[in-house]
């Protein structure tokens, strides 16, 4: 060993008996210090101690690895285990992922998140499916807004919306307590629906107006421009005058 051309970068040591723990410490205590200080200690089973020098870069399944007929009990029963608790929260939570209820431990991918919070807001499913609701029946609010003198056809399309959104897609409008999520009422549901929609509506309104100004700021020097018949009675007025002469 001596005569091998070598350095002893490190050394790790593995062992699955805890009795032995103790021997193992002294040992290493007796190594020289610039040694011990390269000595990693190992406790647990073949699996562990495999992951454990993984995390230093050494690959070593092929050594220390089970043959494949070998059953590691002790892993299956953790997989068992950790199944049943999965299915146990599954349950426990299904009551609270229900469209009809009133309280939710989280939101649903379709329900419809309230606030300000524009990083979740802005992405979230459902609060992308309530925008394109609401630009659908912008344009039927404008011309309500137009031609109606009272809110009650107005309020109708929110309250459709709201139908719409709860019956087709059992979306729901969610508040944020402070250890869970809160179901709001359907008056407060419409309420949002209506800000909504004016608001859409008011875009409508702004993006109108400026075409319109725009088409009547334009409209002087596009009728200035000649056309195809103005054309063609200037050339005739631009060619040459034939004139008859009786000789004088």
């Amino acid at each position: 060993m001596e005569s091998t051309p070598h350095r002893d970068v490190s050394m790790h040591m593995l062992y699955s008996d805890s009795a032995l723990e103790g021997v193992i410490q002294r040992i290493r205590h007796l190594l020289p210090a610039d040694f011990r200080m390269r000595v990693r200690l190992h406790l647990g089973s073949t699996l562990e101690a495999e992951y454990s020098l993984r995390t230093f870069g050494i690959d070593v399944s092929d050594q220390l690895s089970a043959p494949e007929d070998a059953k590691c009990e002790g892993i299956d029963e953790s997989i068992r285990k950790r199944q049943h608790l999965d299915e146990e929260w599954r349950q426990s939570e299904a009551p609270y992922r229900d469209p009809a209820s009133l309280i939710a431990l989280y939101p649903n991918p379709q329900d419809i998140i309230m606030g300000r919070n524009q990083a979740v807001t802005v992405k979230w499913p459902g609060n992308v499916l309530y925008r394109k609701v609401i630009h659908q029946f912008a344009d039927r609010y404008v011309e309500l807004q137009s031609i109606a003198s009272d809110r009650i056809e107005r309020t109708a399309i929110s309250l459709e919306i709201l139908h719409l959104l709860r019956g087709q897609y059992n979306a729901r409008f969610l508040s944020r307590n402070d250890d869970s999520w809160t179901v709001i009422n359907d008056w407060e549901a419409q309420k949002k629906i209506s800000h909504s929609l004016r608001s859409s509506a008011r875009q409508i309104t702004v993006t109108y107006s400026i075409t319109q100004t725009y088409t009547r700021s334009y409209l002087p020097y596009i009728s200035d421009v000649p056309t195809d018949s103005d054309n063609e009675h200037n050339e005739m007025l631009d060619g040459p005058c034939h004139l008859s002469h009786n000789g004088i």
